[in-house]
């Protein structure tokens, strides 16, 4: 964006808030009094991605849009809850971004109780009379 400018000079632009230049901005107001020779460029400001915040990673987003986290290795969404969720938002009169607080976490995952398989074993009932302990019948 370039201010009141006198006919026939050079400008320097800044972004608006929200932006910052990708170079410098400049542009010639001619002696008629209209731009021209308008040179570089704003761009969105960003938020960086970030790792293992909330237990989650994040992907870089320009101000005002809304990244969901990415759970790091070992955790999870939380049963009936949503992914983690943070917003780029813009502070210091809109020359910076910065990540607001996740909403939602990730959680460690865990393996739950698991009962072993019990196995009976089935014993043989033991015959009432062994062999081995048997009278011998005389016959007489």
């Amino acid at each position: 964006m370039f201010g009141a400018t006198r006919a026939g000079t050079m400008a320097h632009g800044s972004c608006a808030a929200g932006f910052e230049a990708a170079s410098t901005l400049e542009g010639n107001c001619d002696t008629s009094g209209l731009w021209e020779s308008i040179s570089g460029a704003c761009i969105p400001l960003r938020c960086p991605s970030q790792n293992n915040v909330a237990f989650a990673s994040w992907s870089d987003v320009t101000v005002g849009s809304t990244a969901t986290g990415l759970c790091e290795a070992g955790y999870r969404i939380a049963d009936g809850a949503s992914a983690p969720q943070r917003t780029c938002i813009l502070v210091a009169n809109g020359t910076a971004a910065i990540w607001s607080e996740p909403v939602g976490t990730c959680v460690q995952s865990m393996c739950g109780v698991k009962l072993a398989h019990c196995h009976r074993s089935r014993r043989k009932k033991p015959n009432a009379i062994s062999s081995s302990f048997a009278k011998p019948t005389s016959s007489m």
